[in-house]
């Protein structure tokens, strides 16, 4: 069993498919495995500092003034955040 620490799931059930499309061919050029057709898995322990911030932004603005949505789980020391980052907000 691999330590979680550094690891992201991301769920996301896009009905908009310009969105579904754009987000989907970003998140699957991360060095990670699409483990079901809503739900990537990557780590993110080896990323520079504010790469992460910087995709979640990315995210924000992608959804902006839509009504999709996208779940988020990030492990860190030994605990979990889960984050919805939503376009309608």
């Amino acid at each position: 069993m691999e330590p979680a620490d550094g690891l992201v799931i991301i769920h996301a059930r896009l009905r908009n498919p310009d969105v579904r499309d754009q987000f989907w061919s970003r998140v699957e050029g991360y060095l990670g495995e699409r483990i079901a057709p809503t739900i990537y898995e990557l780590r993110i322990d080896d990323w520079d500092e504010g790469a992460w911030q910087e995709e979640v932004e990315w995210i924000e603005e992608l959804l902006a003034g839509t009504r999709e949505a996208v779940t988020v789980w990030l492990f860190r020391d030994g605990k979990y955040a889960r984050h919805s980052i939503s376009g309608a907000g």
